[in-house]
């Protein structure tokens, strides 16, 4: 099977996305955020399995865009060499 392109990638990403974002204002739920008073926590209760599915898409798909911009020397550089501004190659 062949990997998703990042085109397909932005779309899995946005598609669950509104998915979680709209259980979560329908809920009357907190956006995730990082600000001080921001749940530690996913608020997605374990009987939400729908949510939780397209939660973990979301994840998924972020952190595949995220390897594929980055390209194979830059993805794999990642996990050999702490970065440094100034030092790259």
């Amino acid at each position: 099977m062949a990997s998703p392109t990042i085109s397909e990638l932005a779309k899995i990403i946005s598609v669950n996305t509104a998915k979680v974002n709209d259980y979560l204002s329908s809920q009357g739920l907190q956006s995730p955020a990082f600000h001080v008073d921001a749940p530690s926590r996913s608020l997605i209760p374990g009987d939400a399995h729908e949510i939780e599915t397209a939660r973990e898409a979301v994840i998924d798909a972020t952190m595949s865009l995220h390897d594929l911009m980055l390209g194979p020397k830059e993805h794999l550089m990642k996990y050999t060499v702490k970065q440094y501004s100034g030092c790259r190659q």
